[in-house]
């Protein structure tokens, strides 16, 4: 699958580039995977948002109310406008060309800005649905960009060439 070789990144955690690579072939335990195993009833099947629509990875963590608006958010402060496709696979693939042809540091932090905001939906999830924690969308945006500051200032990507890409980042605003 040509739509997965640009999944894997040296710089992303493993465990965190095997769940995007789970999301892209639709294997994350989401309620309509979980109801095709057998594991829950069919009942059981609505978004833990809370918004009643059908619990699938798609919906989860790009388009519902709760957990999607995450996007938004991230479009606000990279200072881009975009309409959010429906499949996982197609909305990385946007997300990391809104970039257009510039340079490989500004793709390579597209991407972990991705990782992390897919990554923190999920943990987000999870914390909602196993914890009863919930956290405001602001919490969930200062999680992913220090998520991706974390990785970033760990690199080398700061040489003179590259720098006013990374100040422009830091300097970003929600």
């Amino acid at each position: 699958m040509e739509t997965l070789k640009p999944l894997w990144h040296k710089d992303i955690p493993l465990k965190v580039v095997l769940f995007g690579w789970r999301l892209f072939r639709d294997r994350l335990p989401t309620k309509d995977n979980l109801i095709r195993c057998g594991v829950i009833a069919v009942e059981e099947r609505l978004c833990v948002g809370g918004c009643g629509m059908l619990e699938t990875s798609s919906h989860l963590l790009l388009h519902c109310r709760t957990f999607g608006e995450v996007w938004h958010f991230i479009h606000n402060w990279l200072g881009v406008c975009s309409v959010l496709p429906n499949a996982p696979a197609d909305h990385f693939l946007q997300f990391n060309s809104i970039g257009g042809n510039c340079f490989k540091v500004w793709m390579s932090i597209l991407h972990l800005i991705w990782y992390a905001t897919i990554w923190e939906i999920w943990k987000e999830i999870n914390n909602m649905l196993f914890n009863d924690k919930e956290c405001s969308i602001p919490q969930i945006m200062n999680k992913i960009k220090s998520l991706t500051f974390y990785v970033v200032e760990g690199e080398v990507y700061y040489s003179s060439f590259q720098l006013p890409c990374l100040v422009a980042l830091v300097h970003l605003q929600c």
